[in-house]
């Protein structure tokens, strides 16, 4: 059999206020005392992206910070209650809103990855072809994508991926 395994990762996400032009962490130093930050509950003493990493790593805050349950931070940056969130770097809702994701310039959040785990009765070098190449092709904004045609468009798993391959 053939499985996958997703190493998922927190990030912040941003609906940026009008004049508000960031694209990364450090950026929030500057930024990030006028922002609202939605964030689970133990946002305050998460590892690796809570409020010490942010403080110790980036020296960025926020005017508040905004306990919320984790399915709901990207709605309530959507409903305008917070400007940015905590969410999984494959969170689906991130394409959905086009929320700009922040990128960790210095580091402290170890890389997102995608494992295809299978039998080695399966392991062909055809099939380890296919594996590395559609491998190569997955990054987060490619798997949130993949991942918005299914639980948000209700795309097929099938058709989505016979679209995927056909792009490429």
């Amino acid at each position: 059999g053939l499985e996958t395994t997703v190493n998922v990762v927190p990030v912040i996400a941003c609906k940026l206020p009008e004049g508000v032009d960031i694209t990364n962490l450090s950026e929030l130093s500057e930024a990030g005392g006028d922002l609202r930050l939605a964030a689970p509950a133990d946002f305050a003493t998460s590892v690796p992206l809570g409020a010490g990493v942010l403080s110790d790593v980036y020296d960025a805050t926020f005017s508040e910070v905004i306990t919320t349950a984790d399915d709901e931070i990207a709605a309530a940056i959507e409903t305008g209650d917070a400007d940015c969130g905590v969410l999984s770097n494959i969170d689906p809702a991130m394409s959905a809103q086009s929320l700009v994701v922040l990128v960790d310039d210095r580091g402290a959040v170890p890389p997102q990855f995608v494992v295809p785990l299978f039998a080695t009765d399966v392991a062909t070098p055809e099939l380890l072809s296919v594996l590395d190449s559609a491998t190569a092709l997955l990054n987060d904004p490619t798997v949130r994508a993949l991942l918005k045609g299914t639980a948000i468009d209700k795309i097929t798993t099938e058709v989505l991926v016979s679209s995927f391959l056909a792009a490429k």
